[in-house]
């Protein structure tokens, strides 16, 4: 990180927020994060049309609370029973949480790829 901070591919706000955030990954969880990636072919990301680059937290694990991704909260409605004899009132649907990568997750990503795969 200091290294692309002193050829200013990055700043020096996002040196810092890259410092700190690496400081709370597990050298393990970063390595997979870097190495799998966020392309759309990636075989570990369950794809559905509404959550197109994003991971649920499950799949995101030990990465979900680090910074290298962002919470997304989820579209959730509220309506009522079109049946009044319903023990439910209320139809509540929506998704579940996701994650996707946060803006210095990308730049953390791109900057140890050639680290790790090289």
């Amino acid at each position: 990180m200091f290294s692309a901070f002193l050829s200013e591919h990055i700043s020096y706000d996002e040196f810092l927020r890259a410092s700190h955030v690496i400081g709370q990954v597990i050298l393990e969880d970063l390595k997979w994060f870097v190495e799998s990636g966020w392309e759309e072919t990636d075989d570990w990301k369950d794809r559905d049309v509404w959550r197109d680059e994003c991971l649920t937290i499950q799949e995101a694990g030990n990465i979900a609370s680090t910074g290298l991704v962002k919470i997304i909260s989820p579209e959730v409605t509220v309506r009522d029973h079109d049946d009044r004899k319903m023990s439910d009132r209320y139809i509540v649907e929506g998704s579940e949480l996701t994650v996707e990568i946060s803006d210095i997750g990308k730049k953390i990503s791109e900057i140890l790829n050639d680290y790790f795969n090289g």
